[in-house]
């Protein structure tokens, strides 16, 4: 459970909307299945006498477009050091993506010519030995392997980046919100 700070109030009121018209707008964009938001809950959120779920915390944070950390008083200013370094990471993140993204591509040429092989090895007119078959087969378990390897971290890299991504729209977010206030 998450206790609301003081910023619930400051933003509804930045809004100029009353605690039942804030539970209305809010009612109005819950999922199926989750319980009305009253008057009284805003209340008891806004005067930290109940904490609220973590659900409930996104609706509020995505509708006053503001990060959660914000919302729930864990911000009071954006971290400028982690701010400044951000656009760093995400390049140096690229970079590796596109790193991985060369093996990948190297390993599917590669795996598709020890295939090749592999199948004209097979071949009863070409005579080749078993070991030259073992050979090939050796040789395309290994760029398969590289392949695995390469789209494992394809695929994580593509989490951080994601992540990333997050992370600058809630700085900006949160930039934005003290600039305009």
């Amino acid at each position: 459970m998450i206790n609301i700070k003081n910023n619930l109030k400051d933003l509804r009121l930045s809004k100029n909307l009353t605690q039942q018209e804030l539970a209305n707008q809010l009612n109005l964009l819950l999922l199926e299945g989750m319980k009305p938001i009253s008057k009284m809950n805003i209340s008891n959120w806004e005067n930290g006498k109940h904490s609220i779920k973590p659900d409930i915390a996104r609706l509020l944070a995505n509708y006053f477009e503001v990060p959660l950390s914000y919302l729930l008083g864990y911000e009071k200013e954006i971290n400028s050091a982690l701010y400044e370094t951000l656009p760093t990471v995400i390049q140096k993140t690229d970079e590796q993506y596109e790193y991985y993204l060369e093996l990948y591509k190297a390993a599917v040429i590669e795996a598709n010519n020890q295939l090749d092989n592999v199948v004209q090895a097979l071949n009863p007119e070409k005579q080749f030995s078993f070991e030259k078959i073992s050979e090939f087969l050796i040789a395309l378990a290994g760029e398969i392997t590289k392949l695995e390897t390469s789209s494992e971290a394809l695929l994580k890299l593509k989490d951080i980046q994601i992540q990333n991504i997050t992370m600058k729209h809630e700085f900006e977010q949160f930039k934005n919100y003290f600039e305009n206030k």
